[in-house]
């Protein structure tokens, strides 16, 4: 017995030793907020500025830039999107930040599969990502517990404990550099363009059916908790579709289909719906050799142009004027009138 409680001891002991310094490897990876898709510290420190808050995923984490609408209309606002953020995340988030905030006006960034995107499908690295955001470590503990897979527990600890310790190295060193949402107000650029295709090699509707158009139950479920939660606070709410390279919008067949859903539900709600990619200038606006950073998400250059358009766009609006006019009615209308056929 006593040789049991004796190994028992010392198996704890050891267990405690290794829970204590992952604890302090992993410390300033969550005070510190170091990495691109931190920013639980910057939103913390800025609470009570926010009028205007833009929610959303990747493609509207590298297209808006606050600070290009705050000069525009008037407003204060911060960029929430994430990598792979799915609407359950939007919905915490903008509950959070709503009732630290004046929050008078919603933008949500919605995607071609915004609506359809799965949390199994982005799996590991969106756990990294939704972990890296939270603000305590009681929403940490919770979020393993209920929304992450036992089987990813593993490499989420090695990854945890690889990032501390490059913020430590960076801290040893006196090279840690303000968290990099603080100046941007949440907007994240994607350095490099990347050129999309000639247009003479666009391949019309190549892909057929593999853009999915069936939103999720759990999709739905949190979209209408994030329009109830802005209408209880009498917060208005815009769905926004921004550019993609419009080789993309070539290639699929069914963007349609997502598209008009969005309006439906947008009318529905009685929200406005503004869609780039129908834009009549996007062309000219978004030039395919420098806007893009890949066929879905914007490069700086692109991102430049779109916020100051939207800002355009939204301050039309708030002065009554018609903007219908600036913009096709469907991705089949725009592709044909740009190109012919």
């Amino acid at each position: 017995m006593r040789s049991f409680k004796k190994a028992l001891l010392s198996t704890l002991a050891v267990l405690l030793c290794f829970a204590l310094l992952v604890a302090i490897a992993v410390y300033p990876y969550f005070a510190c907020d170091a990495f691109y898709y931190q920013d639980a510290s910057v939103r913390q420190s800025l609470a009570g500025q926010f009028d205007l808050l833009i929610s959303g995923a990747s493609q509207g984490l590298c297209s808006i830039l606050p600070k290009t609408l705050d000069e525009t209309l008037g407003c204060t606002s911060y960029n929430l999107c994430g990598t792979l953020e799915p609407m359950k995340y939007r919905y915490l988030l903008l509950k959070q930040e709503v009732e630290r905030n004046p929050v008078s006006t919603v933008i949500l960034e919605l995607s071609y599969d915004a609506m359809t995107r799965t949390r199994d499908d982005s799996g590991l690295e969106l756990a990294i990502y939704q972990l890296g955001r939270l603000e305590t470590a009681s929403q940490r503990i919770s979020y393993l517990c209920t929304e992450v897979s036992p089987k990813y527990y593993g490499s989420i600890l090695s990854d945890t404990v690889e990032r501390g310790m490059e913020v430590w190295k960076k801290l040893l060193r006196g090279k840690l550099e303000a968290p990099p949402k603080l100046e941007s107000q949440g907007f994240y650029p994607y350095a490099n363009f990347s050129p999309m295709p000639d247009k003479d090699t666009y391949q019309y509707h190549r892909s057929e059916g593999c853009i999915l158009t069936e939103p999720t139950e759990e999709n739905l479920y949190y979209l209408e908790q994030i329009l109830t939660l802005c209408q209880r606070n009498n917060i208005e709410v815009i769905f926004l579709a921004v550019p993609t390279s419009e080789s993309f919008l070539w290639r699929e067949d069914n963007l349609d289909v997502m598209r008009q859903w969005y309006q439906d539900t947008s009318a529905k709600w009685d929200c406005t719906f503004y869609d780039f990619n129908l834009l009549k200038s996007k062309l000219e606006r978004y030039p395919e050799a420098t806007a893009y950073a890949d066929e879905t998400h914007m490069s700086k250059t692109g991102a430049i142009a779109f916020s100051e358009d939207l800002a355009m766009i939204l301050s039309m609006t708030q002065k009554g004027e018609n903007t219908d006019d600036l913009f096709y009615s469907t991705y089949e209308e725009a592709i044909h009138a740009r190109f012919g056929g």
